[in-house]
């Protein structure tokens, strides 16, 4: 089996306008998409949603077109972003639903050629509290690190106009992301994922949601309580553009 669980931790860092810096423990689960109906067969633990189950993989969750197969929507996205298709697997990073509930900031979508070589990274975005998906797409066959200019609203304690350095190196029994975010050539921000691979199976996905019990929860809540600490220190606040876009057409109106 190509599918793994990764295990390891995930350090945020904001640098100005004040320091704020937190690290927490998790899991993320990398699925080979071919593996989806060989893994998800086992309700009431392990399903795909037909069936109440304590752990779900659901297509609705994963970019947006829920009738696709999510393999074929993924490489349909970095054709059309990109401009090559990459023709081997294709494995996602996430956290699954959990007792009815799914939430990630990001999924990664890591795709290969027929030999095996990491070709291309999609990286689908949800943000908080507007809950709205955007991905990037970045080629890889040349460099594992990209820099490009921010198209998204992510966090209302960020401004729109910043730059991203992103590296992804192609994981192996070690899986690492690093993100950074530049003002004017200035590091204002980096998040650091660092795990270690397991093996995949029914024994060790059950351990691993009880050791690291109901990651999206977790996550969720997490978001929400450094907000509030982000906004009890004052760290600017930046509406999201489209609401200022509307409040500025109103105010004229």
């Amino acid at each position: 089996m190509n599918s793994a669980i990764y295990t390891g931790k995930v350090r945020h860092r904001r640098f100005s306008p004040k320091s704020h810096e937190f690290k927490y423990r998790l899991y993320l689960n990398w699925i080979d998409l071919d593996e989806v109906n060989e893994i998800f067969k086992y309700p009431p633990f392990l399903g795909r949603g037909q069936f109440p189950s304590l752990i779900s993989f659901r297509r609705k969750n994963y970019l947006n077109s829920p009738t696709e197969d999510l393999k074929e929507a993924v490489k349909d996205l970095l054709e059309t972003d990109l401009g090559f298709r990459p023709n081997g697997k294709v494995f996602t990073l996430t956290t699954l639903q959990y007792f009815g509930y799914c939430f990630n900031p990001v999924s990664f979508y890591y795709a290969y050629d027929s030999e095996g070589s990491l070709q291309a990274v999609a990286a689908e975005i949800n943000n908080t509290p507007w809950d709205q998906r955007f991905s990037y797409c970045l080629d890889l066959r040349k460099s594992h690190k990209k820099e490009f200019e921010k198209e998204f609203h992510v966090s209302p304690f960020m401004p729109m106009d910043m730059d991203y350095k992103w590296y992804f190196p192609p994981p192996k029994d070690g899986l690492s992301i690093h993100m950074q975010n530049f003002k004017d050539k200035e590091l204002k921000f980096d998040a650091t994922l660092k795990l270690k691979r397991s093996t995949f199976s029914l024994r060790n996905m059950l351990s691993h949601a009880l050791i690291y019990p109901a990651m999206p929860f977790k996550v969720s809540l997490g978001i929400y309580l450094h907000a509030l600490i982000l906004w009890l220190k004052k760290i600017p606040f930046y509406d999201h553009p489209q609401t200022t876009s509307k409040q500025k057409e109103y105010s004229h109106e």
